[in-house]
């Protein structure tokens, strides 16, 4: 089985997160796209929103496909979340299944930054969602040569819509409806509609 490992905090999941999995898994003949929030991203501050609220926000995100499945790997070992434990503790539930690692340019830049790159390496291979511009070169050096490049030009961040829930604006289409209405009735981001 060809499983895509999409991990992140999804502080919150939005439309880019799901119709990016989405392609990324018809382009690469991807089985299912597991997706793995993280409890304490290493590279980020903790966010504001707890591990379990993103749990139920991806969960309700993602529900409706098929070939999308939430592990809550990182979010059950309660610490720092790193990506080659998660992958070993994959490895270990999924023997001979092909595993893909799909990140963004920017996770891709810092590769070198984090746990045991070098074995990540030798574990999986590489699924790099890009916007248009960015570097390739320096990112099949950074690989070494072991990332594909999808090419995915949506401009929407989980930055850009806390930062919009927080100066009232819409997130209407930004996010899918049931994430919205679960924002509100929970008065996550400091909603206050």
């Amino acid at each position: 089985m060809k499983l895509g490992i999409f991990g992140g905090t999804f502080n919150p999941p939005h439309t880019a997160h799901l119709i990016g999995a989405e392609l990324v898994r018809e382009k690469f003949y991807l089985d299912r796209i597991l997706f793995i929030p993280t409890y304490i991203p290493p590279h980020k501050e903790q966010p504001e929103i707890s591990p379990a609220a993103r749990m139920r926000m991806l969960h309700i995100a993602i529900e409706d496909n098929p070939y999308f499945q939430l592990l809550d790997l990182e979010i059950k070992r309660r610490e720092i979340s790193y990506t080659v434990d998660t992958i070993r503790e994959i490895i270990a539930k999924n023997p001979g299944d092909s595993l893909y690692l799909i990140m963004g340019t920017d996770q891709a830049l810092e590769f070198r930054e984090w746990k045991e790159p070098e074995t990540l390496l030798t574990l999986l291979e590489f699924i790099i969602v890009t916007r248009p511009g960015f570097d390739r070169e320096r990112i099949d050096k950074i690989l070494r040569g072991k990332a594909q490049f999808f090419e995915l030009n949506i401009d929407i961040s989980s930055t850009m819509i806390r930062n919009r829930i927080k100066d009232g604006k819409s997130i209407r289409y930004l996010i899918p409806k049931s994430v919205r209405e679960y924002i509100i009735a929970n008065g996550l981001y400091r909603w206050n509609d």
